[in-house]
């Protein structure tokens, strides 16, 4: 859990503390080790999963991404509407 035994307290203390502080959010899992690293990114502490070589998405990253992938797929939708109703037309015209 922790190279030394200070690292050790230092970790359970924080996972105690942070235990208690989401203790009413059954949706929020604190684990001891989950193979992250806590960084510093210019102000901010981010969390960083060295097997992918990326940082976790904040919630706002998130956010913006799905807005993004919504976006790409309502445009994807529109071309493929267009291309159907392009087909019917052929189809309507051509007398079949």
């Amino acid at each position: 859990m922790g190279e030394t035994p200070w690292h050790m307290r230092a970790m359970l203390e924080a996972v105690g503390m942070l235990t208690e502080f989401f203790r009413d959010r059954p949706d929020v899992y604190v684990g001891g080790n989950m193979m992250m690293e806590l960084r510093l990114e210019g102000e901010r502490l981010r969390l960083y999963d060295p097997a992918r070589g990326e940082y976790l998405l904040t919630h706002k990253e998130e956010r913006r991404a799905r807005e993004r992938e919504a976006r790409e797929h309502r445009s994807k939708e529109a071309v493929l509407r267009a291309e159907i109703e392009a087909l019917r037309r052929r189809l309507r015209e051509t007398g079949k």
